[in-house]
């Protein structure tokens, strides 16, 4: 199974927060691009942010030793939870 590298892992949210920026200044403006291509961006924003949830999840059980990987896991449990939380309220006032 592919393994993608801590670097990846960072990038991909990189990408995420630059697609955010095209569909807010989309929004503001209503010119750049409306049509149904552009679920192929949102598309692709949710899968890069499926494959950093999935691959960070199995970098930190394979790389955390043996007693602290329950904590870990937990905390990145938690830490993800609350920020689908906040990103579902900051998306009711963007």
């Amino acid at each position: 199974m592919f393994t993608p590298s801590l670097a990846v892992l960072w990038l991909l949210p990189a990408l995420q927060l630059g697609l955010f920026g095209f569909f807010f200044a989309d929004a503001m403006t209503g010119t750049l691009w409306y049509d149904d291509g552009v679920l192929c961006l949102c598309c692709a924003a949710g899968l890069a942010g499926g494959a950093v949830y999935v691959h960070g999840f199995k970098l930190i059980s394979s790389a955390m030793p043996t007693e602290t990987r329950e904590l870990a896991m937990a905390s990145a449990s938690v830490s993800a939870d609350i920020g689908i939380g906040l990103a579902s309220v900051a998306s009711l006032f963007i």
